[in-house]
């Protein structure tokens, strides 16, 4: 199981790795919107005994199911996870239900896959793959590192409701290239199209290189964080593409949580081309069971807009230290 115990440790795990006729047609949607009922709700209101939702612009607790009523109005909902946290994944799957309760199609957008692996992931997805077939074939695409069981369900619920399941990474071969020749590696006006260019400030930069120095534990030469910083950036402005190319209209991302910060990741990208969109953050993040149920108002104070929402669950009891036996990475991508 990868180690992961902080923001820090969401860098590490990524260097140690390198998503009938009209009434038979109404009939469907009436039986996916009680299917939605039956079982949504009460995953949720389970789930609302050991979570907090934080809402960020009205400094306030609401509750989960609020947050489900929310998100269907979104067009894209980022949902920025702790990979090897199981609550994050059920809340990840609820919420994906809910987003469909109206009958949208949203697609699901993973981290999870490259963007190499999209021609296999359409056959599995497609109406002649059976549902067994594609969870195998799904599971044999997914690179070692990422754990299968944490992402079945949401991979089940996208199958079985016919939604759209694309890729939003890039390779580790890309991301090297991006690191040693900058945004060039990305093919002729791929900067400029994918807004690379423009917006990105001095102070950004900076706070981004100190991020991935902080996360290597201190053994990673600063001079390299410039270059993995751009892969970062990349990787980052081609998964809000890869949202932006979704085809019904909607779509639900499942990232790390480092990727979907409103202030130097997804979203940056996501504000510059295409900034009428309705676009919806939440963190997903571990904390200690008592800062979880407190509800002092210093609780909340470090809960800044870099998420529209903090959804504070337990965290993943882990007996590794994510900076034991960590040596200088090769460039390539950050999480």
């Amino acid at each position: 199981m990868r180690a992961a115990t902080s923001t820090s440790a969401l860098f590490i795990q990524s260097r140690q790795r390198w998503l009938m006729p009209v009434l038979l047609k109404l009939g469907s949607l009436v039986s996916m919107l009680l299917l939605t009922a039956a079982c949504v709700t009460p995953n949720l209101q389970k789930l609302n005994t050991t979570v907090q939702v934080w809402d960020t612009a009205a400094k306030k607790i609401i509750s989960l199911d609020e947050l489900a009523v929310r998100a269907r109005a979104a067009e894209l909902v980022l949902l920025g996870e702790t990979h090897d946290n199981p609550v994050h994944h059920q809340i990840q799957n609820a919420l994906l239900r809910s987003v469909s309760a109206d009958g949208k199609r949203p697609a699901l957008v993973m981290e999870q896959f490259d963007f190499e692996q999209q021609a296999a992931i359409d056959i599995a997805m497609s109406a002649r793959t059976s549902r067994a077939a594609a969870l195998q074939m799904l599971e044999q695409e997914m690179e070692q590192g990422w754990e299968w069981p944490q992402y079945r369900a949401l991979i089940e619920t996208a199958k079985d409701r016919d939604f759209p399941l694309k890729a939003a990474n890039l390779s580790r071969g890309r991301l090297q290239q991006v690191s040693r020749r900058g945004f060039a590696a990305l093919g002729d006006g791929e900067a400029k199209r994918l807004a690379l260019d423009v917006g990105w400030t001095a102070a950004q930069q900076a706070q981004m290189e100190q991020q991935i120095l902080d996360g290597h534990c201190g053994v990673l030469p600063a001079k390299a964080a410039m270059a993995i910083a751009n892969a970062q950036r990349a990787r980052d402005a081609m998964m809000a593409d890869a949202l932006l190319s979704a085809s019904t209209g909607s779509a639900v991302a499942i990232f790390g949580r480092e990727h979907v910060r409103r202030d130097l990741s997804v979203p940056v990208y996501l504000a510059v081309r295409a900034p009428t969109r309705k676009t919806m953050v939440i963190g997903l993040v571990d904390v200690d069971a008592g800062q979880a149920q407190s509800t002092g108002s210093d609780r909340f104070s470090a809960m800044d807009r870099r998420f529209d929402y903090w959804v504070l669950t337990p965290p993943v009891q882990r007996k590794v230290d994510p900076c034991e036996g960590l040596v200088m990475p090769s460039i390539g991508p950050t999480n």
